[in-house]
């Protein structure tokens, strides 16, 4: 049986569907939605506005408004297990890399295989979250930089306007794991009052003061980054709501 092909016949992509099948990640029980609706995940889509700010073009900049929203029903399959999620990134996925050309498609297409192994990392850690395992705390700054694997492809997608430097994807990356590290600082409280797990409490304990100093080496490094000015002003923007939820 053949792979889903764009519309303009260049050929089969990978098919997002197919990879969770094959790693084993669709699950037959599926969790309660917590805010997964469409306006939910819409105002988790923030790269595309980074990306005008470097001058990309309408049409890239919604090219990785397409890819973040894909990233972000991932997550949200990932969560739930509802297969609805599953087959609308691989919708939206499609729809996205079908147009791009054909260098910087390949590329992608590559990129997003190397990204997809993400999950199957997701779902180790969950297992060693559910046996009450401890973490090293390079393993939490581990687990915050591979939930950020779908930044490489923004940077890729953004070669079609010609943008790029040395440390674009690293930048994204960092900017991810800032982003990443405020919404899991938010959710401590719960899961410490709750199941009593996640990758933070079970490295850190929580403590405060090590996640600042998690944020803080994170901005160290991008500072040392050859980036635009715009992603470097979204890095700077990030680290500052992150360490306010730390405060």
């Amino acid at each position: 049986m053949r792979g889903p092909e764009n519309r303009r016949g260049i050929g089969p992509q990978i098919s997002l569907t197919r990879i969770f099948d094959s790693f084993g990640l669709v699950r037959e029980q599926v969790t309660k939605p917590q805010d997964t609706s469409e306006e939910a995940l819409a105002g988790k889509i923030t790269n595309p506005k980074i990306a005008e700010a470097m001058g990309a073009s309408p049409r890239t900049i919604a090219l990785i408004g397409q890819t973040e929203l894909t990233a972000n029903l991932l997550d949200s399959f990932s969560e739930t297990g509802e297969r609805q999620f599953l087959l609308k990134a691989d919708e939206t996925f499609q729809l996205a890399v079908g147009v791009l050309p054909e260098g910087v498609r390949e590329l992608v297409l590559n990129l997003s295989k190397a990204a997809m192994t993400y999950f199957y990392f997701e779902a180790a850690v969950a297992g060693r979250i559910r046996n009450g395992e401890q973490f090293l705390n390079e393993e939490a700054i581990e687990y915050l930089l591979r939930r950020g694997a779908d930044s490489t492809i923004y940077a890729a997608i953004l070669q079609t306007d010609g943008i790029t430097s040395p440390g674009l994807t690293a930048g994204f990356r960092a900017r991810q794991a800032l982003w990443d590290l405020e919404d899991d600082v938010r959710d401590l409280e719960q899961d410490r009052l709750s199941i009593g797990a996640n990758v933070l409490l079970l490295s850190t304990g929580g403590s405060r003061r090590t996640l600042r100093n998690f944020a803080g080496q994170l901005l160290h490094q991008s500072r040392r980054l050859d980036l635009p000015m715009p992603l470097r002003g979204a890095i700077e923007e990030q680290y500052e709501k992150t360490i306010a939820v730390l405060n």
